[in-house]
């Protein structure tokens, strides 16, 4: 398919030439010939083609394509990374073309709402695995007419009613979407279902007026096991989310409702210090009816102290638990795997839910009289009893055994993601200790000045007021959390000023041992060893 469209590309431009250059003129044979006076053509009436409307003038981004076939959803492609496929409309005609790792240019014809692009030169080279380079090149080959939208997006409507690509002036996704394509996601369901599949779920907006309580959410991932369809799923049945952090709290803090915000909080702290005290919090509330009254086989799904290349959800923790409407014997009814935590750049909550069973526990209907009349008696007594029970059990002990489920969820992989949330963000220092050790903490009034970017390749980028700087690092543990060695490397060695802290920065980036990304993925903590400090950065815009 590539190497086909590569060559028709170079076969156009070759034809191109030749009907341009249809022959050539024996000059040594020609006779000189009288010039004959022609009259000047009248203007033309028709419409300059090459001539482009300001509307379409300047870059646009490729969100997405829309099959328009009924029952075609599988072809729509969200696309995870828009800055990679744009089009530059010039105002003679020229498209500069951007797909993934290929740069190309056309020629637009334009008449109305008609919009064609002729074939042009365009380099060669083979993108990274699940690039959708081919896809869009080849989509734009279709492109028979344009329209804009009610948002403003460019809509590029392709022949005989293929389907449409979607474009924006801004790089985001479309409708608000995940970031997330066909290509980008992968599972190992081993030990726990036969199939998967997932679906982009349009947002579900803030309700309060259904009991139990308020629910809503943004459009975002979900992925379903086994032959189960989205419209066929229940609450109990297995699901996995992926959900937009930022876009969900946005959602809720405007609807003035901070159970959202509070829940990520305790998920964050969670994930960070899997022992600490407080609320074993759970979201989706769209999976939670009723009061959770049981939590057991509290832990990590992914170990602590290690290094995963490839998992996107590192940083997280796991528990049995069961959600109730009232006090009932624990049984194997509702009783569920959760797994709450975040992908490693912080951008999306990972929210697993799957039913298990265990011979340990009873039917609800084998129950004895004096089960319930403990229960009755002393609920805290018999809540605390079954604990200890469920907390003594091994992972083989329940079905499905919960080390498949732990490595299930460690199997998610995104493209796009890295191994730390740490890295390919460049992170400007807002406050920290005037010097590591130091109990007086500055607020840095000039973040721009003290920015340090973690490459993946194992380099830090340092600009610290006047002074630039490298270093080189070696991450200890991965994910949203994670620690690193710091070895310092060369810098400029100038005098910034009496009010610079160029020093201070230098000194706490080779020192720092921790971090700490907060959901969202834009803002992040350097922790100093010893009780040192800590440094707060944000995301550079």
């Amino acid at each position: 398919m590539k190497t086909k469209s590569i060559l028709f590309v170079l076969l156009t431009l070759l034809l191109g030439l030749v009907a341009c250059n249809p022959g050539t003129v024996d000059e040594t044979n020609s006779e000189t010939e009288t010039a004959v006076p022609t009259e000047t053509p009248p203007e033309s009436d028709t419409i300059d083609e090459t001539a482009v409307p300001d509307e379409l003038l300047g870059i646009w981004y490729w969100l997405a394509f829309e099959d328009s076939a009924d029952g075609a959803e599988s072809n729509d492609i969200t696309v995870s990374d828009p800055t990679q496929y744009t089009l530059d409309f010039l105002a003679d005609g020229t498209v500069n073309i951007k797909a993934d790792c290929n740069n190309a240019s056309s020629q637009a014809t334009i008449d109305g709402s008609s919009l064609t692009f002729a074939p042009g030169p365009m380099t060669l080279a083979e993108c990274e695995p699940g690039s959708l380079y081919n896809e869009f090149l080849a989509k734009l080959g279709d492109v028979v007419t344009y329209v804009f939208d009610d948002d403003g997006n460019l809509v590029l409507n392709l022949k005989l009613d293929a389907g449409n690509m979607i474009l924006s002036r801004e790089a985001q996704t479309a409708d608000s979407t995940p970031a997330l394509d066909a290509q980008s996601l992968r599972l190992d369901t081993t030990g726990v279902a036969s199939s998967w599949n997932w679906v982009v779920v349009p947002e579900k907006p803030y309700d309060q007026s259904m009991p139990p309580g308020p629910v809503g959410l943004p459009a975002h991932i979900e992925i379903l096991f086994g032959d189960t369809e989205a419209a066929g799923h229940q609450l109990g049945d297995p699901i996995m989310y992926l959900i937009p952090v930022e876009a969900y709290q946005q959602m809720w803090d405007e609807a003035g409702n901070t159970s959202v915000a509070d829940a990520l909080t305790l998920i964050a702290d969670r994930t960070y210090i899997a022992n600490t005290s407080g609320a074993v919090a759970a979201l989706p509330f769209e999976e939670i009816m009723g009061v959770k009254d049981l939590t057991a086989q509290l832990g990590r799904a992914i170990l602590s102290g290690q290094l995963h290349e490839t998992s996107a959800a590192q940083s997280g923790y796991r528990f049995i638990g069961r959600w109730a409407q009232d006090a009932n014997p624990v049984t194997n009814q509702n009783l569920t795997y959760v797994y709450q935590g975040f992908t490693n750049d912080g951008r999306y909550l990972v929210s697993f839910f799957y039913p298990i069973t265990t011979t340990a526990l009873l039917a609800i209907e084998d129950v004895s009289q004096e089960e319930f009349d403990r229960l009755a008696n002393d609920y805290a007594a018999y809540m605390a009893e079954k604990t200890e029970l469920l907390n003594g059990l091994d992972s083989s002990d329940f079905t499905p055994n919960l080390a498949a489920l732990d490595a299930l969820v460690a199997s998610l992989e995104i493209d796009g993601v890295p191994v730390s949330g740490l890295q390919e963000k460049t992170w400007q220092w807002t406050s920290g200790p005037i010097q590591p050790g130091s109990s007086e903490i500055v607020m840095i009034d000039n973040p721009e000045l003290y920015q340090v970017t973690y490459r993946a390749d194992g380099t830090i980028e340092i600009v610290a007021d006047c002074n630039q700087a490298s270093m080189s690092y070696e991450l200890r543990q991965s994910g949203l959390n994670g620690s690193l060695l710091a070895t310092p490397g060369p810098m400029t060695l100038a005098e910034c000023g009496s009010d610079s802290h160029y020093q201070a920065f230098i000194s706490s980036l080779e020192a720092a041992q921790d971090y700490r990304v907060m959901p969202g993925g834009n803002e992040m903590e350097l922790i100093l060893p010893a009780g040192g400090g800590t440094l707060s950065f944000v995301a550079a815009p």
